[in-house]
């Protein structure tokens, strides 16, 4: 499986429930590239947020008694949105911190045995379709590329990781997998 990329020691690794020294620095690397992804994107939702309060703030507004409250109603949900996505970057940026301080050298792997079946679905928004595998009574996300290297209905021992979320729908990882012969 070369959309995986592991290898023959990472798999018997992976089998004790551990990961290699490789695969922990693939994993820190991706887990900091996400954090710069999810931070860059918070930034630029705030920059528009600070555009939309300039421009409503500035535009010489009628400010009779009637447009007064809708002014400052529209004013006030840009400000709660602000604070909530700076609150949601800095609870992740935590969240990343501990993670990569503490928790890649803890993590356990997990076998999931059993047929593939294949699935996918929007998100919670109905723009970007997620993939995902199911075996073994779990449910794991991974990227199109990764679910065409599997073969529905034939069995499989997934070998994947939980760590926090790289974003709402991401939870777990697979590390590595093996084809079980029939």
């Amino acid at each position: 499986m070369v959309v995986l990329k592991f290898t023959i020691q990472d798999l018997e690794l992976n089998k004790q429930g551990e990961l290699s020294q490789i695969q922990i620095q693939n994993l820190q690397r991706h887990t900091i590239e996400e954090n710069q992804r999810f931070r860059k994107m918070n930034k630029l939702g705030i920059i528009i947020i600070f555009i939309v309060l300039f421009v409503n703030f500035f535009r010489k507004p009628d400010l009779s008694f009637q447009n007064i409250g809708q002014y400052l109603l529209g004013s006030a949900i840009f400000l709660a949105l602000f604070y909530y996505i700076q609150w949601q970057t800095d609870s992740m940026k935590r969240t990343y911190k501990n993670f990569l301080a503490n928790g890649i050298q803890n993590v356990q792997v997990k076998c999931f045995n059993g047929k593939v079946k294949f699935g996918f679905g929007r998100d919670r928004f109905g723009i970007i379709i997620n993939y995902f595998i199911k075996i073994g009574g779990a449910k794991i996300p991974v990227s199109q590329e990764i679910q065409a290297a599997f073969e529905e209905g034939k069995n499989y021992n997934i070998y994947a990781i939980e760590f926090p979320p790289l974003n709402y729908y991401v939870k777990q990882a697979i590390v590595s997998a093996e084809k079980i012969s029939e």
